[in-house]
């Protein structure tokens, strides 16, 4: 199959202002505000910018939450864009959106929207979080050549992609997240404790009790099959993101990094070209979203 991939004309990449990218899982909501003023670098931080939180979907009125969170921190809000795996959440989000501002810009961020070429059969298909991964990772390598990177997700599942050094998406791997692990080994059993990933990153190897051993063998058996994926795949560049990239992060064997909100800058970024782009490239930037007409505001 003969593909040619889409690479980003610009080397360094900055947001616009007044954004709201959210990046809606199976258990969290991840909200990124994008202001101008805050010097949000768009990719590679290290740490979690503070313009950047996540909302458990689960607990209780999240969306007036995250809503909130929002006003608090962005006042001057002119366009939301919604990315999800889903859908019922999205819809819920998006209408309380419409309930407190009525009239709200607000976006959904589709599969043919992301400027990423994959060779793969169906990819309106697979996650769009992780071809949102895929063009954050190339904003910071515009090719070609890139670097071929293992791109890691590590949430309520962990992707494990392979993005090669000409920027095509060539597919990847998915395992249960560490969550959905702990609870798969709850399923039927009795008493089986709470897991914490987060606070303790020491691993005591053998587990001297339940949570040990459980948190040896849950972590292990990540670890291990983002190390094997990576050689595999052969790249030299591992980047991990998602909720869990830090308690995974210590245990890996490959070099790495952690760069927090890789979806949400993908969110932001997929709307700075004109809906014209091709195969061959991206036209000059359009105006801000603010200023575009109703038929631009899509994505």
């Amino acid at each position: 199959m003969s593909v040619q991939a889409y690479h980003p004309s610009a080397a360094s990449w900055q947001p616009p202002g007044g954004i709201v990218a959210v990046d809606l899982g199976n258990t969290a909501a991840k909200v990124l505000i994008s202001d101008a003023l805050a010097g949000i670098r768009p990719f590679g931080s290290d740490h979690v910018s503070p313009l950047s939180r996540s909302f458990a979907i689960d607990a209780g009125p999240w969306t007036d939450e995250a809503i909130d969170w929002v006003r608090q921190h962005a006042p001057a809000v002119h366009q939301w864009r919604l990315a999800s795996v889903n859908r019922g959440a999205a819809s819920r989000l998006q209408s309380d959106i419409l309930k407190r501002f009525p009239g709200a810009d607000v976006l959904r961020v589709v599969h043919d929207r992301v400027p990423v070429t994959s060779d793969l059969a169906a990819p309106q298909r697979i996650g769009i979080d992780r071809l949102l991964c895929a063009f954050a990772a190339g904003l910071a390598d515009p090719g070609p050549p890139q670097r071929a990177t293992t791109l890691v997700d590590a949430g309520s599942a962990v992707t494990v992609d392979f993005l090669d050094d000409q920027g095509i998406f060539r597919g990847g791997a998915i395992l249960p997240g560490l969550n959905l692990q702990a609870r798969s080994l709850a399923t039927g059993t009795d008493l089986l404790p709470q897991i914490d990933w987060i606070s303790e990153t020491s691993l005591q190897s053998p587990g001297k009790d339940t949570v040990a051993a459980i948190r040896l063998g849950i972590l292990s058996g990540v670890a291990g099959a983002i190390d094997r994926l990576a050689t595999r795949y052969g790249t030299d560049r591992v980047l991990i993101t998602g909720g869990d990239a830090t308690a995974i992060a210590p245990h890996l064997s490959v070099r790495h990094r952690v760069c927090h909100d890789m979806v949400g800058v993908g969110i932001l970024a997929c709307r700075c070209w004109s809906p014209s782009e091709s195969a061959s490239g991206p036209t000059d930037p359009p105006p801000d979203p603010a200023d575009a007409t109703p038929s631009q505001r899509h994505c």
